[in-house]
């Protein structure tokens, strides 16, 4: 399923897939190196969308944001709550300021 398809679901986003699909993507390739902007093209999402779930793993410490913007795997993830509920929680609130401004 592609990151397109997983977003839509009765005309709604889908925070849980995108954010699920996302995180699979950095995992599956560890040396993953992407700005907000290149990886709106590559999962064919809004840049604001995109910068959201990255700014929310960044957060969640499953990423690492570089000096110059692209976001890269963290390969010491902090373990204090789990990563996926973590990001979640925080992609839907950011998620729902960006929208605001759009």
């Amino acid at each position: 399923m592609s990151i397109a398809t997983a977003t839509h679901y009765d005309g709604a986003r889908r925070v849980s897939d995108w954010v699920q699909l996302i995180r699979q993507q950095f995992q599956q390739t560890p040396h993953l190196c992407v700005t907000a902007e290149q990886a709106s093209r590559l999962w064919g999402l809004e840049t604001a969308e995109v910068e959201a779930v990255l700014s929310a793993f960044v957060d969640a410490h499953l990423l690492n944001r570089t000096r110059g913007g692209a976001y890269t795997l963290r390969l010491d993830p902090t373990p204090a709550t789990p990563v996926a509920q973590q990001a979640m929680r925080i992609s839907r609130q950011t998620w729902q300021r960006s929208t605001q401004r759009i």
